[in-house]
């Protein structure tokens, strides 16, 4: 498991011809906010950690390594949001979204306690397919 990971949220928008991309949509589009799949209101700021044993070590930022590419502000554009996305808007696309991004990690804070020497009964050595265990006084 890695000590590090990457929180996500989309911003969303639609073209308007008067006023062009804007976060007042139709009332059945996403959230302006939300996650990938658009069915869940998520802001930067309500985004949550994934256990108090996490800790934010990022600030929020565009995601320029989103799948399936992004144009220079970390755009992607599409015909309607359940469609396929992709970097660079045509004239058909009236929907664009991009994702943010925010590292966590975890929180290794005590309280530690100072622990006396251990011994080691038993080694474990695993091989390709072959798993052997024997006492540490044995030779191998």
């Amino acid at each position: 498991m890695s000590d590090v990971r990457h929180v996500y949220v989309w911003e969303n928008q639609r073209w308007n011809p008067l006023t062009g991309f804007t976060y007042r949509g139709l009332p059945t589009d996403r959230y302006t906010w939300s996650d990938q799949t658009g069915r869940h209101h998520c802001t930067r700021e309500s985004a949550k950690l994934p256990s108090r044993h996490w800790v934010w070590s990022s600030e929020w930022c565009v995601d320029h390594h989103t799948p399936g590419g992004v144009d220079s502000e970390g755009w992607q554009y599409a015909t309607d949001f359940p469609s396929s996305y992709h970097p660079y808007r045509y004239v058909t696309d009236l929907v664009r979204r991009r994702r943010w991004v925010r590292k966590c990690r975890t929180s290794t804070s005590g309280p530690w306690q100072q622990m006396g020497k251990i011994a080691l009964i038993h080694i474990s050595v695993s091989v390709s397919n072959f798993h052997l265990v024997k006492p540490i006084n044995e030779s191998l």
